[in-house]
């Protein structure tokens, strides 16, 4: 159950981040987050309306005891497709620990706080 092969996580959708339980925190955004071993990158791309984000950033070290050390270094804003602004970021560097991950359905804890569901995008 919490073996992941480098190869097996490829694509997933981020279809829950809360920091608490209250469920006035959730708000319904299409966010895609994506790892690759092989390039040592993650990016995390998000679509609000005619908005798109996308914020990419290296993976600090490999999979190790279930957890995932990542660090986002840009950020680039998209308006009906077309890139309108972008920065360099000097964002904290973040651990996904986590508890549950299948063939479908990964769950993890943030070092940012709060729990994150992914659910794998074929």
């Amino acid at each position: 159950m919490m073996s992941m092969q480098k190869n097996a996580m490829p694509h997933w959708l981020l279809i829950l981040h809360v920091t608490s339980l209250v469920t006035s925190q959730y708000i319904p955004v299409r966010e895609e987050f994506a790892i690759s071993f092989s390039t040592k990158k993650v990016t995390l791309k998000s679509d609000v309306g005619f908005f798109s984000f996308l914020i990419s950033g290296d993976v600090i070290d490999d999979f190790k005891d279930a957890k995932l050390n990542f660090q986002f270094n840009t950020v680039d804003a998209y308006l009906f497709g077309r890139r309108f602004w972008g920065k360099e970021s000097n964002s904290k560097p973040k651990t996904y620990t986590f508890f549950h991950v299948d063939s479908q359905i990964a769950a993890a804890r943030s070092s940012a706080g709060g729990f994150s569901l992914l659910l794998r995008n074929s």
